[in-house]
């Protein structure tokens, strides 16, 4: 699980971003938050869930949910 998370956060960001939907990659990140979490790596969960909050500011989801989704990371 923990070798999941780490997959899922440098190949989305390096490869699979240029040809795959970008509302695909943050439900992506978002799996490799969770798996992270699971197996107690937490620096590479974190960055998935940042990646998936800055992927749904560029795909253009409304403003609010992305400041929620903020603050609810710095809480």
């Amino acid at each position: 699980m923990r070798d999941q998370s780490i997959i899922i956060s440098v190949v989305y960001d390096t490869v699979f971003w240029a040809f795959e939907p970008l509302q695909s990659i943050d439900k992506s990140h978002l799996f490799g938050y969770k798996a992270g979490q699971q197996s107690g790596f937490v620096i590479v969960a974190l960055k998935n869930l940042l990646s998936a909050i800055a992927t749904n500011y560029f795909v253009g989801q409304s403003l609010e949910k992305v400041l929620q989704s903020i603050r609810d990371f710095i809480i």
